[in-house]
């Protein structure tokens, strides 16, 4: 898409009549690209900071303990994967590191699991606003509302994509009141000119 994307977006906004209207859903499609890309971006950014800091306190926690030092790579790549389900994937990645810590030391996996859970609050209230700030521009009840959708149409690739598509149609929203305003004002002004003259 990368080599490809740029020629088939040429032949497409080519296919216009209207040099206008082109533009105009230019600045749509831009805007819509520019959420995903932002979403997927800050994401990434996120499920990275939480696999590593995962991956980290494995380490730590098998020095002093039970578990296999080897295991922080693969707590590293649950975590990584799993973050990457928005509202519950970080949940489930620290459950099932804990369940798979519990095997050789108990204490071990409380102890990643409380600790996990202090690091998912504080990426919850400082990490993931100052990363996604303002690239999506959706309020909370709109994210919970799309990831649970998403999850019980598609599963987990639904809740994946869920926030993404959630951005584009407030964008799509967001362009149909503007117009809407438009349009009311310019009829405002023509009853105002017909009145006058």
């Amino acid at each position: 898409m990368s080599n490809e994307g740029p020629t088939w977006m040429k032949l497409i906004w080519s296919s216009y009549d209207n040099k206008k209207k082109m533009e105009y859903h230019r600045n749509v499609v831009g805007r819509m690209y520019d959420v995903v890309n932002g979403y997927i971006l800050g994401q990434l950014s996120v499920s990275s900071i939480a696999g590593g800091f995962a991956g980290l306190l494995v380490f730590v926690l098998s020095i002093f303990s039970n578990i296999p030092t080897n295991f922080s790579i693969p707590a590293l790549a649950i975590i990584f994967v799993l973050s990457l389900i928005p509202m519950f994937g970080e949940v489930i990645g620290a459950i099932v590191i804990s369940l798979i810590l519990a095997i050789n030391d108990p204490t071990a996996a409380l102890i990643f699991f409380v600790l996990f859970v202090t690091y998912m609050h504080v990426e919850s209230n400082y990490i993931v606003p100052k990363i996604q700030s303002k690239r999506l521009d959706l309020s909370a009840l709109s994210v919970l509302v799309a990831v649970i959708v998403g999850i019980f149409l598609f599963g987990i690739a639904g809740g994946i994509i869920s926030i993404p598509i959630a951005g584009c149609i407030k964008v799509l929203l967001d362009e149909y009141s503007i117009r809407r305003e438009r349009q009311d004002t310019n009829s405002d002004d023509t009853k105002t000119k017909t009145v006058h003259a």
